[in-house]
């Protein structure tokens, strides 16, 4: 099951500090805000891709990935 806590959980510090970061380098709010908006649709892609793919495509993927 996939859920998003690793988005806005432990890593929501380390996000905030860049976040922090990239504004004291003058890099605008909406700019940031765009950013976010295309991750986020990344990571909707993502999901759906990996919520579309039959099982036994999953057994191959993670048999490649175990080889790595």
């Amino acid at each position: 099951e996939m859920t998003l806590e690793p988005i806005i959980g432990p890593d929501l510090i380390e996000y905030l500090d860049k976040a922090k970061a990239a504004l004291s380098k003058g890099i605008s709010l909406q700019r940031i805000k765009d950013v976010e908006e295309i991750r986020i649709e990344m990571y909707r892609r993502v999901i759906d891709m990996v919520s579309n793919i039959s099982p036994e495509t999953a057994d191959i993927i993670s048999e490649f990935i175990e080889k790595k």
